[in-house]
């Protein structure tokens, strides 16, 4: 878990988790909560698809009528090859090694990140609505005055979503860790 304004990059991580629906600090005008971070490295593309709810008919005179409910999105991302276990950033020698730390000098960059185990009991933990917390560069809802700008370390958008699909499987396995392919779908709220 992490304040969400840590300020370590330019810009925060591209996607974390939360129960609890995240609060804007006035002062800093930065997003609070404890937020799950998930990895970046070895992430292929977040994929984002919309579902249109409507109700769409042909009347009797051949023309279209649409009922028009909501938009929903999809979130589909992936990871290949991420640790199994998350890291110890304070200890990294084989003296520690217990069912969360793990150490490999290859993967020490994942220190505040969720690991695959971890991504793996989140899903198995979430069985109802979770929030995620998505940064990226979606210029239309930061706004069109010149402070535009000064919003490129805030989030996007937050948004109440379920799982729809989570699969996993471990690709290499290793003394102290093993690697895993990742993959989970999302559904907005």
């Amino acid at each position: 878990m992490a304040t969400f304004g840590d300020k370590k990059w330019a810009r925060p991580s591209i996607m974390a988790f939360s129960t609890a629906q995240p609060t804007l600090n006035i002062t800093t005008n930065l997003l609070e909560g404890d937020f799950y971070y998930l990895t970046d490295d070895n992430r292929k593309p977040l994929d984002i698809s919309f579902d249109r709810i409507e109700n769409r008919k042909r009347m009797i005179n051949g023309k279209m009528r649409s009922y028009f409910i909501a938009d929903k999105r999809k979130f589909n991302i992936s990871w290949d090859l991420i640790p199994s276990r998350s890291i110890n950033p304070l200890n990294q020698d084989l003296s520690f090694i217990s069912e969360r730390y793990f150490d490999n000098a290859d993967v020490q960059q994942n220190t505040r990140y969720l690991a695959g185990d971890d991504m793996l009991s989140w899903y198995e933990n979430s069985k109802g609505q979770f929030y995620m917390t998505l940064v990226y560069d979606k210029v239309h809802s930061m706004g069109s005055d010149n402070t535009r700008f000064d919003k490129l370390t805030k989030p996007s958008e937050v948004v109440p979503v379920f799982f729809d699909d989570f699969s996993y499987t471990v690709v290499k396995r290793g003394k102290y860790n093993d690697l895993w392919n990742v993959t989970m779908s999302l559904t907005e709220a």
